[in-house]
């Protein structure tokens, strides 16, 4: 029986394995759509870091399928126009929407009210869309509600991501309104846990009887896009529920983030893998494989 238990163990934390073709044709057409101009074998190869025959044959593939075009005089490829098929369907699709799935799964799994933030471009968190759990009683805060840049548990997020000297944090600190009290260095020490673990908790000192989680999106170049938070009455959830949706908010954060903004440097097969492993290990259930589809389709004032 001991045995049973153990073998079942290994099998819910096991991480299913990615089929490498799939990963490479999707790395090379990420390539070819980060660059300005048509790219031989050699270029994709040095970019990605695939080997020069898999490249080729991947490219090939791609090519009579339509998905990428060949230049016989340059020997170059660029996308083909299967690739703009299949993106007819999103043009116009905001990014909230194609979110949206996200958060829905995230609320059913915890139970709680989970929260898309925009960061704005005037320093403000502007609540986008929610999701709502399935439980009698629930948080409610309405679309279009504004806060401060580090308010709350997102704001924490965004304090770890901003390169400022500690008299300017201060300062921005100093903006949000705290309905408990709230020392600055009991923010900053917050502030450095966020960047350690890449989720951050607000236990009642933002709304008094609410403690939400929270983890960020953010593009290429690390700046603040999106918040993504867990809201709940304080004491609905455990410490250990808590951790966990904190984990998993960020897993998805990572993900949106390398899906909506890639950067010039794609993440590395192995790279990807270690942090997987790194989250099996603690505990964090990997999203499905339907929402994992799901985020690759991405792209009042108070």
């Amino acid at each position: 029986m001991k045995r049973t238990k153990e073998s079942s163990a290994k099998k819910a934390t096991r991480v299913p394995k990615d089929v490498g073709a799939v990963v490479n044709a999707l790395r090379i057409l990420r390539c070819l759509s980060g660059s300005s101009r048509p790219l031989g074998v050699a270029a994709v190869t040095r970019a990605t870091g695939i080997s020069a025959s898999t490249a080729f044959g991947i490219l090939r593939t791609l090519a009579r399928l339509h998905y990428v075009s060949f230049d016989e005089t340059d020997k170059t490829y660029r996308l083909g126009l299967a690739m703009a098929e299949m993106a007819a369907s999103l043009l116009g699709t905001s990014h909230a929407e194609l979110i949206r799935p996200e958060l829905e799964r995230m609320a059913l799994k915890y139970e709680t009210l989970i929260l898309l933030w925009r960061v704005t471009e005037d320093g403000r968190l502007v609540l986008i869309d929610r999701a709502h759990s399935q439980t009698a009683v629930r948080v409610e805060i309405k679309l279009g509600y504004r806060m401060p840049l580090l308010a709350g548990a997102v704001g924490r997020c965004v304090a770890a991501t901003l390169q400022v000297p500690s008299s300017e944090l201060r300062r921005r600190f100093a903006v949000a309104r705290w309905q408990a009290p709230l020392s600055f260095s009991e923010f900053e020490r917050q502030v450095l846990d966020a960047r350690d673990r890449g989720w951050s908790l607000d236990d009642g000192y933002l709304f008094r009887g609410l403690t939400s989680v929270a983890a960020l999106v953010v593009d290429g170049e690390r700046r603040p896009r999106f918040g993504v938070s867990g809201v709940s009455i304080t004491g609905q959830q455990s410490p250990h529920a808590l951790r966990a949706l904190g984990q998993d908010l960020a897993i998805l954060a990572a993900n949106i983030g390398h899906v909506l903004f890639p950067g010039p440097d794609l993440v590395s097969s192995a790279q990807s893998k270690a942090e997987v492993r790194g989250a099996a290990r603690s505990g964090v259930v990997r999203a499905s494989e339907k929402s994992a589809t799901a985020a690759a389709t991405l792209a009042p004032e108070e």
